[in-house]
């Protein structure tokens, strides 16, 4: 595997690829499968969903086809939620 490696910024959406990467990845074949790992040093909080809102048709309307996957890109905030550790998800 290949591995190129640059620091940008996301801009509505879309992460930059700075000029000096953009030759090593015009070697790629086009539509060639890639993996693309992003990491940040910021845990962004997910989005409050206003009250009433229907995530099944809003998931339908953004073309989604798993409802899974909807959740995946837009996480629904709980208000004072608790989450189970490491130890107390995997005890049996």
């Amino acid at each position: 595997m290949y591995a190129i490696e640059f620091q940008t910024r996301i801009k509505d959406g879309v992460i930059e690829v700075p000029e000096e990467q953009r030759e090593a990845l015009l070697s790629v074949a086009a539509n060639a499968p890639i993996r693309v790992i992003i990491l940040t040093s910021e845990q962004q909080e997910p989005v409050p969903i206003p009250a009433g809102k229907d995530l099944v048709q809003d998931a339908k309307d953004k073309g989604y086809d798993s409802f899974i996957d909807y959740l995946i890109d837009h996480p629904v905030r709980i208000p004072n939620m608790t989450y189970l550790t490491r130890e107390e998800a995997n005890a049996r």
